[in-house]
């Protein structure tokens, strides 16, 4: 009898247990079906995104697993029905490489899990600041807050987990900046769970992470620019970075609340070079090392560069133009032909030919004309022009209204026409009295120019074979920008107009650089960052808020003016360099009057000789 009761009681306990096991199975799955519904929300607000995917990788040690089986077959379904969705396993996503992937869906059972794919999610593979949703089929373990500093340490923020616990289903994350935390942080927090059908807050189902990094620091490399970025030193040895960088930078720090980490490059080309070997030198060598997070200069956009780095918006476009040599200059005589052209010259120069044609003739075959054309008291009509032609007054005036009418317009041409030679003669004195430099890239290869430039610049003329054939690097500083080009110098150095700019608004300089107007090409400027920055999508919106704002401009032409001379509108003195041409016309007058002089000797004497030897009859 005893045994009998002992036996009853196993029963019942064993039908109990039984039940408790049901109920439990019951519970667990009403919990996987509210997993499946929080993943279907996540979905629709966060993941999915017009004409992308989500991609569904699994990474389970025993994928014949009922449970697991079962909440695989409802993603799906739930996933397929609304979305475009591909799967892959763990050797899928080693082996083959598919577009980047934005939003990923990973289903996993514990850390080793994890271990075995981690070494998969690579910048060839994933977009770095996508979507990363872990789903932890078994629940939540120690391991996780691995998963969120391995993610960290690759630059992906946006990591997320999401798991089902004893009350429900719980989104998990980590936030690398917080108040009073650490930076970097990668404590796991839970944001939010899924209870009776709807999660507790959806507006944070994915939070934005990057939009505060409270005073965390940012490392740039950088170079000083005496325009753009320089040190303004105060009395007791410390200094300030100023100019248009700075604010650029500061702006930066103060709209996503970092501190600016500044190294200073020097040398040569503090701003470096990327080979294609992956070899560097300067800043670029400091981001590639990951010493710098952003190497904060003016760059080329080029595309040889985004092997190693990630770029900003273009923030800036300049021409890439020719800095050239200055005009030959003038000889003393050509200065005084410049106020008029040829055309001018050869006008005039017909004019009073034909004028001392007309006077020949009519004192050779009509001379019963000279009182109507030029006054018959009039002795040396010839004399009397030049006089009008220098502005001298006329000592005898012709009697005949006719002939006072023709001398009327003559003294008028001549006063106009002096004056204006006069007016403009002063005006191109006060230039730097040159020829015009060349005017074209055509030109510069016509007359057998060099090209200077530095080694960072060769890549941009690789399809340009007559200028890449005459072209040759800078070995240290840029000597053409440090002094003028003489006109007989035939090179020429390829730079940004906005630096030119720069330069010629410099007034310790006390020359002006040349230019070719016609542009190589057109430059887009951006920031670099090391690959996969975590920071990159949040400057480049602030970016483009300062270029739809147009603070760039201004804080380029403020720089500018910081530096720009007071243009001097006085007349300057002329030295004698200026007037050596009326000098040398004089010389050349008094050389005149002494041939001449020597040639009326000459005759004189022969006719002298003539007539003594003259027989007499």
């Amino acid at each position: 009898m005893k045994t009998f009761a002992t036996l009853i009681i196993i029963l019942s306990t064993l039908h109990i247990a039984n039940s408790f096991k049901h109920i439990g199975s019951h519970q667990k799955a009403i919990y996987t079906n509210d997993l499946v519904e929080a993943i279907r929300i996540i979905a629709r607000k966060v993941l999915y995104r017009r004409y992308q995917m989500i991609h569904l990788i699994t990474a389970v040690h025993n994928e014949t697993d009922g449970e697991y089986k079962d909440l695989k077959t409802k993603l799906l379904e739930v996933i397929h029905e609304h979305y475009m969705c591909r799967v892959d396993d763990n050797q899928k996503v080693n082996t083959i490489q598919y577009r980047l992937r934005q939003n990923s869906l990973f289903l996993i059972d514990d850390i080793k899990s994890f271990r075995e794919i981690v070494h998969s999610i690579t910048i060839e593979r994933y977009r770095f600041n996508g979507n990363f949703l872990f789903v932890l089929i078994n629940g939540y373990f120690d391991e996780v807050e691995e998963i969120y500093d391995t993610m960290w340490k690759k630059n992906i923020f946006n990591v997320y987990s999401i798991y089902i616990e004893d009350n429900g289903v719980a989104l998990n994350t980590f936030l690398p900046f917080r108040n009073n935390a650490p930076c970097g942080d990668t404590t796991p927090r839970v944001i939010t769970r899924f209870k009776n059908g709807k999660f507790e807050n959806e507006k944070i189902l994915f939070p934005q992470k990057l939009q505060n990094l409270y005073k965390c620091p940012v490392r740039l490399v950088t170079f000083e620019d005496r325009e753009i970025l320089a040190r303004k030193y105060f009395a007791n040895g410390s200094y300030e970075l100023h100019g248009y960088r700075m604010d650029f930078m500061n702006i930066l720090s103060q709209e996503l609340n970092y501190t600016n980490s500044i190294k200073i490059m020097e040398g040569d080309q503090p701003w470096g070079v990327i080979y294609s070997n992956g070899t560097a030198t300067g800043a670029f060598l400091e981001v590639l090392e990951n010493k710098s997070d952003i190497a904060f200069c003016e760059y080329y956009l080029k595309t040889s560069r985004n092997q190693f780095f990630d770029s900003s918006t273009v923030f800036y476009s300049t021409p890439l133009i020719f800095v050239i040599p200055m005009g030959q200059k003038l000889t003393n005589l050509e200065k005084l032909l410049q106020p008029f052209n040829w055309f001018v010259w050869i006008t005039l120069s017909s004019t009073l030919l034909i004028a001392v044609i007309i006077i020949l003739i009519i004192n050779l075959k009509f001379k019963s004309h000279k009182a109507f054309v030029y006054g018959s008291n009039v002795k040396h009509p010839i004399i009397n022009m030049i006089l009008g032609i220098l502005g001298n007054q006329q000592t005898v005036l012709p009697k005949r209204n006719f002939a006072r009418f023709i001398l009327m317009m003559f003294l008028i041409l001549c006063l106009v026409m002096r004056s204006v030679y006069q007016g403009s003669l002063y005006q191109f004195l006060q230039s730097d009295g040159r020829r015009k430099e060349v005017q074209s890239i055509q030109e510069m290869i016509d007359n057998d120019f060099t090209f200077y430039m530095f080694e960072s610049s060769l890549d941009l003329i690789q399809t340009q074979t007559e200028i890449l054939s005459r072209t040759k690097t800078f070995k240290g500083e840029n000597f053409i920008m440090k002094r003028p080009l003489d006109g007989s110098e035939k090179i020429a150095s390829l730079e940004a107009l906005s630096d030119v700019h720069v330069a010629n608004t410099d007034p310790e300089r006390d020359f002006k650089l040349k230019i070719c107007k016609e542009p190589l090409m057109t430059m887009n400027l951006v920031i670099y960052f090391r690959k996969s920055f975590y920071l990159i999508d949040e400057i480049n919106k602030k970016i483009t808020v300062l270029i739809s704002s147009g603070i760039i401009d201004y804080w380029l032409r403020r720089s500018l003016d910081d530096f720009r001379e007071v243009k001097n509108n006085h007349p300057r003195k002329l030295n004698i360099d200026d007037l050596t041409g009326p000098f040398n016309l004089l010389i050349i007058g008094h050389l005149t009057s002494l041939i001449i002089f020597l040639i009326e000797i000459f005759i004189y004497k022969m006719t002298l000789k003539i007539q003594l030897i003259r027989p007499i009859y």
